[in-house]
């Protein structure tokens, strides 16, 4: 209590005489009241105010208070003591509180959460989600939409961008996205459900079943109801759906990525190079009704856009991937899919036609079979992991084959940015870890690897990356394809509901 009576009588005599003393030129130490010594500096208000070239208290006045404030010396000589940046409070006097860090990711920092290395070993796991294989040769360009896109002074500078800290939900709505990071409310979309359902009068299992849906019926979603949608039939018949087993039309919610899906109109699938007999060139499923270029006139855009397909869940990781590409960046990039779900007899009419070509190519079977590093180093694989034997994670709608557009500023439109390989070329050529035992991280990069196809992997798993700090989205690579991610906790589930996967065409729009 003395030390502290001695320190008022200070203060008081201070300011009687006017003394001029700076932060610096002395400490005081206090005994709190658990016995505890703390050295504290005098700092003057006004003088750190004008330092940092800002008013001290949000009135605007000059701050010149007299007040004085006590700052705990937790580091000697730091830089917020030094400059006067510690933060201030309302009333004029500053926190004796460093700032925090910005949270942004150093590249040591970034790597991404490693998936099941069985599940990832084609040799091990015939039936593995991590053998699925997509692509596109990346060269044929969506030319619809483009009124849908935005160029990069039209979109505002992103929250995130610095620290990389999830966004709130008035951060979202202010950017004109949902609290999904959907650019359009779920409302108005075109579903499907994976696999045969009940349309239920409420959403509750326990209501009374209306009609039993068979895989693959299209609806339109009206409203969410918790994990229900309340949808609407082709015929007007509306009842409740669970939302966890439906898929639902990825441009509806998502009109700013760009899509291309080659395999509905004209196949580019290559090995090597080499074409794969039955299936390069060709219509391998419908996302549309135009035999032309797949695509079905979308009532909600306005324009003929492709059936996208993917599972709820995983639609809102594809959505922050897309937040992180076009809006962290200020509208330098987007997302283009070439590929979401596909149908398993589609699966395996590919994977059978590639067994064929690899066995009667040994160029095609050397280049399918082993990869080799600048340093020698020679790894093996085998055509298992290019395209999935069994499951997909494409038959369960939980993947995409997708690469990256930068904006144009002459041409005023994205263009797609050069990979190391096309989509869809199935063989070493195209993969993205030196060895598919090797670690997701980015250390483990093959050397392959274009600066295009790590900024598009780091869209997907987080990190920092140049000027950016992106989300991790909660989606996994494989080792063999740059091209492919996928939600294994959404694959998991479908897969347990639907143990075949799925294998319905897709035709109907009926977004609104």
């Amino acid at each position: 209590m003395k030390k502290l009576f001695c320190f008022i009588v200070f203060v008081f005599l201070l300011f009687t005489i006017q003394i001029d003393l700076s932060e610096d030129d002395f400490a005081i130490v206090i005994e709190d009241a658990s016995g505890n010594e703390r050295s504290y500096t005098v700092q003057d208000l006004v003088g750190t105010a004008e330092e940092s070239g800002e008013d001290a208290n949000e009135s605007g006045e000059s701050g010149d208070s007299g007040e004085l404030t006590l700052v705990e010396n937790t580091s000697e000589g730091s830089e917020t003591d030094r400059t006067g940046q510690a933060d201030s409070s309302a009333d004029g006097s500053l926190s004796g509180t460093d700032s925090s860090a910005d949270g942004s990711l150093t590249g040591s920092d970034i790597q991404n959460e490693p998936g099941d290395d069985t599940a990832q070993n084609a040799a091990q796991d015939e039936d593995s989600t991590q053998q699925s294989s997509d692509g596109s040769d990346g060269q044929s360009t969506d030319e619809q939409g483009t009124s849908e896109q935005m160029t990069g002074s039209e979109t505002t500078e992103s929250a995130n961008s610095a620290s990389g800290s999830e966004p709130d939900a008035d951060t979202l709505l202010a950017q004109g996205l949902t609290e999904d990071y959907f650019e359009r409310e779920v409302a108005g979309s075109t579903g499907w459900n994976a696999a045969s359902a009940e349309l239920k009068e409420r959403a509750i299992s326990s209501s009374d079943t209306i009609q039993t849906l068979s895989a693959g019926t299209a609806f339109c979603i009206q409203e969410e109801d918790g994990g229900w949608w309340r949808i609407a039939l082709a015929d007007g018949t509306t009842g409740y759906v669970q939302s966890d087993y439906c898929m639902i039309n990825l441009p509806d919610i998502l009109p700013t990525i760009e899509y291309d899906i080659t395999n509905s109109y004209f196949s580019i699938y290559k090995s090597w190079g080499h074409e794969i007999e039955g299936v390069t060139g060709e219509k391998l499923y419908d996302a549309g009704t135009l035999e032309t270029d797949g695509k079905v006139w979308n009532e909600r855009l306005d324009r003929y856009e492709y059936l996208v397909p993917v599972m709820y869940s995983a639609a809102k990781k594809i959505a922050i991937a897309q937040y992180n590409a076009y809006t962290v960046t200020g509208g330098a990039y987007t997302l283009k899919i070439y590929d979401s779900y596909r149908p398993h007899s589609v699966t395996i009419e590919i994977a059978s036609a590639l067994s064929s070509l690899y066995n009667a190519n040994s160029e095609v079977r050397e280049h399918v079979d082993y990869s080799t590093e600048p340093s020698g180093s020679i790894y093996t694989w085998g055509y298992s992991w290019f395209l999935a034997q069994s499951l997909s994670t494409h038959n369960t709608a939980s993947a995409i084959d997708v690469t990256l557009c930068e904006y144009d500023q002459q041409k005023g439109e994205f263009v797609e940015m050069a990979m190391q390989t096309d989509v869809h070329e199935l063989s070493t050529a195209a993969i993205k870890y030196y060895s598919g035992s090797a670690e997701k991280i980015p250390e483990n990069y093959s050397s392959a690897m274009t600066e295009s196809a790590v900024l598009l992997d780091m869209i997907f798993i987080g990190g920092s990356h140049g000027d950016y700090t992106f989300l991790d989205t909660g989606m996994s690579t494989l080792a063999s394809e740059w091209w492919h991610f996928q939600d294994d906790t959404t694959h998991s589930r479908v897969r347990g509901y639907v143990s075949g996967g799925c294998n319905f065409q897709v035709t109907e729009c009926l977004s609104e």
